[in-house]
């Protein structure tokens, strides 16, 4: 899967970083979201900002691209 779903050495950082530091960051979002009563498509317009935050992340720390669409549409799926 590495090449496909992340550009990583090790699927841990994958992990930790998209999945547990990200995740927790979107659910904190959609949960904001929700308690303001917000509209639908500010959760989507944060959810999306949030991907590049991601990729900043993995670029940032691990030397990853920064501006690759295909790992900045996984990353926001997994959001």
């Amino acid at each position: 899967m590495q090449g496909i779903l992340y550009e990583e050495p090790s699927v841990w950082q994958f992990l930790f970083i998209t999945v547990i530091m990200g995740g927790w960051t979107a659910w904190r979002t959609g949960k904001s979201v929700a308690e303001g009563w917000q509209p639908y498509r500010t959760l989507v317009i944060y959810t999306l900002l949030l991907g590049v935050a991601i990729r900043f992340i993995h670029h940032a720390l691990f030397n990853g691209t920064m501006l690759t669409p295909q790992y900045y549409i996984v990353d926001t799926a997994v959001l």
